[in-house]
Order: structure tokens, then sequence, then C-alpha cells
């Protein structure tokens, strides 16, 4: 018994020291080598919020404007923004290097061209009973896409992600619940945290990733090309360039007393050159690696065929369920 103990109590150990792990050691890792080393030595509460702070990592890396965004403001995890935040003070009312315009009068420009997108990370492995497990949705926080990361382990740890709009996921078909307390407790509860599970080969997950024949396109809500890492750096870099078009033609609206500014614009298209160039080339990368495969008519049709008995399946299976507690 006290060869037991010792042993149980050197595994304790053990796990403690993982969880006291400075993780950041292991940031400049491939991330599907992170996630096994994540897997293999953390504890699951704290998977969603390491695997965060790697991808955080990894995207500053390749040039985008992007930080983490503190828990209490209640607006996502992620903050891609342009122009960069050295150019603003800090509570984004002036704009430092002021533009001239031809006319040698200066402008600030305001937070109202300051531009950025909002993003709730989810990540999950695949669990015992072969589902991925998305905890702790707000709806109520203000933030405009979900990141999805989901871990095959049973498939080399292969890890697939997607981007998809917040009001297109919070409309679909998934079953969501309250994460704490039963329907009756939270009838009077306005913002309620949700929880759901997404069943591996699901409908729902072929819709989150955007894994559905191409004639069934309205059913897709992943935003990515594909479901890989570097299709959402291609995205990303893509979506900082159109806020980039968007801050220009703003700033180009700016009017004085009614008239109209010839801005010197080739002061703004210095901002943040190296940069912008270096999201061209991720995008060119990820353009020129794509994979191209011939789809096969036959098989289209069966994949259609399958998808859409599995969708009505479902919607059958939730109005029995309704009409159980009616």
């Amino acid at each position: 018994m006290e060869d037991l103990r010792k042993e149980l109590l050197s595994e304790a150990k053990r796990k403690l020291d993982n969880n006291q792990t400075r993780w950041e050691q292991y940031y400049h890792l491939p991330i599907e080598d992170f996630i096994l080393i994540l897997y293999s030595r953390c504890s699951p509460s704290v998977y969603g919020k390491q695997f965060e702070k790697k991808l955080l990592y990894d995207l500053k890396r390749i040039g985008l404007n992007i930080c983490d965004i503190p828990a209490n403001k209640n607006m996502g995890d992620y903050e891609l923004f342009y122009p960069p935040k050295k150019y603003y003070d800090e509570d984004l009312k002036k704009y430092r290097p002021s533009i001239n315009t031809t006319k040698n009068k200066e402008v600030i420009v305001g937070s109202d061209n300051y531009k950025r997108k909002r993003i709730e990370v989810k990540f999950s492995y695949l669990g015992k009973n072969d589902h991925y497990t998305i905890r702790n949705i707000r709806p109520w926080q203000d933030f405009d896409y979900f990141l999805f990361a989901f871990v095959d382990v049973h498939n080399d740890f292969k890890i697939m992600c997607s981007l998809v709009s917040k009001e297109d996921f919070l409309r679909s078909d998934n079953t969501f619940s309250a994460m704490n307390g039963t329907s009756e407790s939270n009838r009077e509860n306005k913002n309620i945290s949700l929880g759901c599970v997404i069943k591996e080969n699901s409908f729902m997950l072929k819709e989150i990733m955007g894994d559905i024949p191409s004639s069934l396109e309205e059913y897709n809500l992943n935003l990515l090309d594909g479901s890989t890492l570097d299709d959402l750096k291609k995205f990303l870099s893509e979506d900082t360039l159109r806020m980039k078009d968007d801050f220009i033609n703003g700033i180009n609206e700016l009017e004085i007393n009614g008239e109209k500014l010839n801005l010197d614009i080739d002061e703004v298209f210095k901002l943040n050159r190296d940069r912008d160039i270096s999201l061209y080339e991720i995008i060119d990368y990820v353009n020129k690696n794509s994979s191209t495969v011939e789809v096969d008519p036959e098989m289209e049709e069966y994949k259609r065929r399958l998808y859409l008995t599995e969708k009505l399946n479902n919607n059958i299976r939730l109005i029995r369920k309704e009409e159980s507690f009616g």
C-alpha cells in the first residue's frame, strides 16, 4: 500500500507541475506539435486558453494586426484591426501621424475610421463519445466570428478549423443547452452561457467545416476556402487588406466645412507597408498550394443525397423532442 501511495503521489505532483508549466516556451513549435504536448501534458480545463495564446502567437508572426481582448470586455478573444494601434492614441480618438492635404491642412483621423473584426475561439479535441464539445457560448457578446478548431485524435491528431459568422452559427440547426441551471431556473435570465456538442461525421460538423457538396453551398457555414490553418491565415490576411481599403475610402470622404479634402494618400499607403506585403505573400502561398481535385459527378450526387437525408432525420428528431415536451 505504501508503494502504491508513493506512485499515486508522484503522479499527482507530475500533473501539478504540468499545470504550472510556462507554455510560452513551446509557442515556437509548429502548432501540430504544440497540440500533442498540450494533450499529453496539460489539464483539459486549460486546453482552450493555451491554444488561443499559441494561435495568436502564430498569427502575429505572419504580420497580422491582431491582439487578445480582456475577458471582461465581453467582445470575444481576438481583435483583428487596421491600421496598427501604434498610430492612434490610447482611446483611439486621434490618429497620430495626421494626414496632410494638398492644401497643407492637417487632418485628424478619428476612431470612426478605425476598422476591426472580433473573433471568439472555440477549441476541442474529439472526445470519448466521438464528439467535439463547445462550451461557454455567450450570444450577448459583441464579436463577428466564431473560430472553431477541432482535433481528430483518431486521425493522428489532425487539426481542422473554420470561421463562421456569429449570427449564422447561432441560427443553425444545432441544439444548444444552458451551461448552468435548468430551463425553469433560467427563464428570467437574459445572459445565459450555452454549450453544445458536435458529433463526428455529423451533418453539423460538415456545415461548420464546409465539407459539403458544392451543389448545397447554401448550407456551408465556413467562410474559409478549406479547413486548414493556412486557409485561416489567408482569410484573415484578406480581411485585413479589406479593412485597409475601407480605412482609405473612409478618410477620402473626410470634409472640412463641407469641403471635400484632397488627401496626401501616399502617407497612408506607407503605413504598415512591410506587414501588408507579408499578407499578400501568405495569400499567394496558400493559393499556389491549395489542392484542386476534380469532382466526380456521381460521388457529388451521392454526398448531396446523404447530406440531405441526415439533415432531414435530424430535423425530425428535433421536432419529436419538442413535441414530447409540449
